[in-house]
């Protein structure tokens, strides 16, 4: 079940993981798990991370998330706004490289139809 939080910026030196929150904010949550966020109003845009530590002693107000600001910025996310964060079963989000390699054909095949089209 997907719960609250306030997204927060990290800054680009201020902390060499992709995502921090406090753990009693997120119990299900463990090293490596997957993070799904996403913003209430953008449900078709949803950024996975994988948690890379747990620390009790990170100084993170209650129902916070902070991402770093490169996947903020990549990804287009809006700080200081509300996301649903859930953690998701790996083998659930897991892409094979056989599904990649039919990903990257179909969109060249596609390119590749737009270009001798036009």
């Amino acid at each position: 079940m997907a719960k609250l939080f306030k997204l927060l910026p990290l800054s680009a030196t201020g902390s060499e993981y992709d995502v921090v929150f406090n753990p009693k904010d997120l119990p299900d949550a463990a090293v490596n798990s997957v993070l799904e966020v996403y913003h209430p109003d953008t449900l078709k845009s949803r950024l996975l991370v994988q948690v890379q530590v747990l620390r009790d002693d990170v100084q993170q107000p209650k129902d916070t998330i902070s991402l770093s600001s490169n996947l903020v910025k990549i990804f287009s996310m809006k700080t200081h706004k509300d996301v649903y964060v859930r953690v998701v079963s790996p083998t659930d989000v897991a892409i094979t490289l056989i599904e990649v390699c039919s990903l990257i054909n179909s969109n060249f095949y596609h390119m590749n139809k737009r270009v001798i089209m036009s």
